[in-house]
């Protein structure tokens, strides 16, 4: 088994990835296929292009051979990161369906644009 990961966020993730991956001496491609990924899509994860999916970062711990207790950290920080930010868009939602609504505008019959012909 790997290295150990404390409290990863988000952010640190891929980071953290490559940390381990560096550390069990495995190169990029195998882990990627290992992975079920692309050497490329493991890459950007590891650089933090795209927030892995919970999938995706559980195939590569699982490819890297972490132990089963780094990769619950890991899987439940990024489901906690996915919690926060649907609650987020939630509150968007809320406080856009809170403002009062635009002033309606007459349409002219013809095509119907703003203006009148």
């Amino acid at each position: 088994m790997v290295g150990q990961v404390r409290g990863v966020n988000r952010a640190q993730l891929g980071a953290a990835l490559r940390a381990l991956r560096v550390a069990s001496g495995k190169e990029a491609e195998a882990v990627a296929r290992s992975a079920l990924m692309s050497p490329s899509k493991l890459s950007k994860i590891e650089n933090v292009k795209p927030a892995p999916s919970a999938t995706d970062a559980e195939r590569a711990l699982t490819a890297i051979g972490v132990s089963d207790q780094v990769k619950a950290k890991c899987t439940r920080t990024r489901v906690s990161d996915r919690i926060d930010s649907m609650a987020s868009a939630q509150a968007d939602r809320v406080h856009k369906a809170s403002r009062p609504p635009r002033p309606w505008k007459p349409r002219c019959r013809c095509c119907g644009c703003f203006s009148p012909h």
